[in-house]
């Protein structure tokens, strides 16, 4: 079961690969392991054996239905692949068509009965399996059923319509600026780029403790000292370009109420497209601070991910030597596998790593020689124009209230004894109204993915992680 977990852990890396390359994850990135290296038990899975992965994305719709596509796409082209995604309100594949479902789908009723087969969206009807049944009795009966096990027309219809946009809308998501930084941050960012969602999260989630008095003094980034021929000197700034996604900018753009640390040299405000870059370098670098001084604080500065002997400890006590002696052909055989997944699944795991542990890897980049040198006289890529910010976050607001709304209709299918089967739309508040709307910090965390040649995806209640889990159903 080990080996067809590993080998079906690295068919879906080959598929998402060119997809995920160079994206900007808001807070953690999609991963993925097989269960009997990293085992996480849950009551839910029954002890099913699977790959897991946890994601945070907080309140980036965008990250969490990017997920989903590639989960998508997984199931379109391993067929013997199920998915199942919800998240901390429920089924929300249901949701915005939450007002036409069956009556006995509810809130209640749907838990482990929707899933995402050959890219569409399934639902096993209670008809087919009662509703006590267990996951993996279900998961048996849409592998081997001849039973229509699809979802409704609607239901599909709207799925495939919220993820047609897909991969495209990744690049329309991702925006680009030129900022005034200094050195070790700059250096940092082009070593791991996927640090910029933690230190905007850093600067955005700040507060007005001793983690904010010590992002005013600088002492891990621009507190440092350069390296030149005429000897140390004082770090400077660089100008850089930055990626991050749209939902990133709008958040750091947004942070208007901050003092300005009086080490950080802030030109005048006549100069005004110098000014902006430096003002927004100085956000990054303060949530370099922040973000790098919390996570020493929480303990969490080591690396995250399993390490070679690690992941074979943990396979050993999970049966996969099957207690073959060491040194014998058949063990080393088995081991040799494991060697080869490792190698091949840790270039996808090592941005997880960073981003879990990022203290340990900030470490190693900022005792390489500080220059500026290396950073004048670069191509730079200009800022992307940011006309679309104010609509952007019209649309954030939006997304955020029907999503709401769909919860709400979702949840009152509890209460209602027959459900109304005409489409009762959506009432959003007008363009003019946003601004008046005072929105609760949705945070997603934990969705889950369960493949036996099947996967599930569960978010967790006012969290903000993806967990994904996947298993086989081939022994």
């Amino acid at each position: 079961m080990t080996s067809t977990l590993f080998s079906l852990h690295l068919k879906i890396l080959d598929i998402i690969s060119s997809y995920v390359t160079d994206y900007i994850w808001e807070h953690e990135p999609f991963t993925l392991y097989p269960s009997t290296i990293n085992n996480t038990p849950n009551p839910n899975l029954e002890n099913i054996p699977c790959l897991h992965g946890q994601t945070r994305f907080g309140t980036n719709f965008e990250n969490e239905w990017f997920i989903v596509f590639l989960l998508t796409e997984i199931s379109r082209k391993i067929l013997q692949v199920t998915v199942r995604v919800w998240d901390s309100h429920g089924e929300f594949l249901l949701f915005e068509n939450a007002s036409l479902l069956p009556s006995w789908l509810t809130p209640e009723t749907s838990k482990n009965r929707v899933f995402i087969r050959f890219g569409e969206v399934s639902i096993v009807h209670q008809g087919n399996m009662s509703l006590g049944s267990r996951l993996i009795e279900i998961l048996g009966f849409s592998q081997s059923s001849t039973f229509d096990v699809g979802a409704p027309m609607y239901v599909r219809s709207a799925f495939k319509k919220r993820i047609s946009e897909y991969p495209e809308r990744v690049k329309l998501n991702m925006h680009q600026i030129r900022v005034q930084i200094p050195i070790s941050i700059a250096k940092v960012l082009q070593h791991e780029p996927c640090l910029i969602s933690l230190a905007i999260e850093g600067f955005c989630n700040r507060d007005d403790g001793d983690l904010m008095k010590l992002s005013q003094k600088m002492e891990t980034f621009l507190g440092r000292t350069e390296s030149t021929v005429d000897g140390d000197k004082k770090e400077e700034l660089v100008r850089v370009s930055v990626r991050m996604s749209r939902a990133m900018y709008v958040k750091l753009v947004n942070q208007k109420s901050f003092e300005v640390p009086k080490c950080y040299p802030i030109p005048p405000k006549t100069d005004s497209s110098f000014y902006v870059e430096t003002l927004l370098g100085m956000k990054i670098t303060c949530g370099s601070e922040i973000m790098y001084q919390k996570i020493i604080r929480e303990g969490r500065g080591g690396k995250w991910i399993a390490t070679l002997e690690s992941i074979k400890e943990s396979l050993n006590k999970n049966g996969y030597f099957k207690g073959l002696p060491s040194g014998s052909n058949k063990r080393r055989r088995l081991t040799k596998r494991v060697e080869q997944y490792y190698l091949k699944s840790s270039v996808f795991s090592r941005e997880r790593e960073t981003m879990n542990g990022p203290v340990s890897r900030i470490d190693e980049i900022l005792l390489l020689p500080n220059s500026s040198v290396e950073f004048k006289g670069l191509g730079l890529l200009p800022s992307v124009d940011d006309a679309w910010l104010y609509d952007e976050e019209d649309k954030s607001k939006l997304a955020m209230l029907e999503r709401q709304k769909q919860i709400e209709l979702f949840s009152l299918k509890v209460r209602l004894k027959k459900p109304s089967k005409r489409h009762v739309p959506i009432s959003l508040p007008k363009k003019d109204h946003l601004q008046k709307v005072t929105l609760i910090g949705m945070e997603f965390r934990s969705a889950m993915i369960v493949i036996f040649h099947t996967t599930t995806l569960q978010i967790l209640p006012w969290i903000s992680t993806m967990r994904i889990l996947m298993m086989s159903s081939t022994p």
